[in-house]
């Protein structure tokens, strides 16, 4: 099962770009630009920070600060600026990077079906992206069942949840999903 997963994070770096980041989305960036220049050679952070971002880095990105209090207070002072790639062509590295690393890529098929369940109106998780995700992995032929809860916000919900459950359960008991790719597109 993947609940709201990140499953291509390219659109994060035009949001970043045209200022459109959601707060909830700034971490997320922020986390996944760290994770970038500890995994590539060369990143350049300073291309994708600056102001409140750059100077207090380390206590935002923290897993655990030393003063919660004071990560949380930096976080809410956070503005799009912040994050904002230097220029253009910042802008456009950050994307291919995101795009390269995106799902399903070269990945085999998985072994069983996959249920995939994502809100249309995630603020968090460009829903897009898990949308191209889903039909790249449809056209190659992966088993994926869609659960696309349309208006919803997050997939974190008791009916969600339940229903998830229920389908998993369904796998154990050796029932084969009857609608493989079925609003893929």
């Amino acid at each position: 099962m993947a609940l709201s997963p990140y499953a291509d994070l390219a659109a994060l770096a035009d949001a970043a770009s045209n200022g459109k980041l959601s707060q909830n989305q700034y971490r997320l960036l922020m986390v996944i630009l760290q994770g970038l220049s500890q995994e590539l050679p060369g990143f350049d952070l300073n291309a994708y920070r600056s102001g409140t971002a750059r100077d207090h880095w380390d206590l935002l990105t923290s897993c655990a600060p030393p003063d919660p209090a004071a990560a949380q207070k930096l976080a809410s002072q956070l503005r799009p600026e912040d994050l904002r790639p230097r220029d253009a062509a910042a802008a456009a590295a950050l994307r291919n990077t995101l795009s390269t690393l995106a799902l399903p890529g070269n990945s085999p098929a998985p072994p069983a079906p996959v249920l995939v369940v994502y809100g249309t109106d995630d603020p968090l998780v460009p829903q897009a992206g898990v949308a191209a995700a889903v039909k790249q992995a449809c056209a190659k032929g992966d088993p994926i069942v869609v659960n696309r809860r349309i208006g919803d916000t997050t997939t974190t919900n008791e009916l969600v949840i339940q229903t998830s459950l229920s389908w998993l359960r369904a796998r154990f008991d050796g029932q084969r999903p009857a609608d493989i790719c079925v609003g893929a597109t």
